[in-house]
């Protein structure tokens, strides 16, 4: 069982290429590490479809496309078909703080926003 499990835990930690560097890599507000299909995939599109999406010519077509599967690939996979919303940005404090802001302009004197020490510091900075 020991011997099975250090396998699967070297055949994880392949699948990401910042893990064959010395240091230790904790997770923060400012993004995880990702598998090197990821990092490929990124650098395909940044190569070949990264233009303006919904414009109607064909690498635009192609990026609306991308964008469109990665959304419905993430409704699925988080079970938000109820809600049919997928939001995209460079991170989730960028995504909180904007919503934050968006959201601001909408409040009235004596209004509160409750938080919880439980969430994670992306969550309560933009509120704060």
């Amino acid at each position: 069982m020991i011997q099975e499990l250090e396998l699967l835990r070297q055949t994880a930690r392949s699948q990401f290429p910042s893990m064959a560097r010395p240091e230790a890599f904790l997770e923060n507000a400012g993004g995880s590490q990702v598998p090197g299909v990821v990092i490929q995939e990124i650098a395909r599109f940044l190569r070949e479809d990264y233009v303006q999406t919904g414009a109607g010519y064909p690498p635009s077509d192609r990026a609306t496309q991308v964008v469109e599967d990665a959304r419905q690939f993430c409704l699925e996979f988080f079970g938000g078909e109820a809600s049919g919303k997928v939001a995209f940005g460079p991170s989730s404090t960028n995504l909180v703080f904007l919503f934050a802001w968006a959201l601001g302009h909408t409040l009235s004197s004596g209004d509160e926003i409750i938080l919880s020490v439980a969430n994670h510091e992306s969550h309560l900075s933009p509120w704060k």
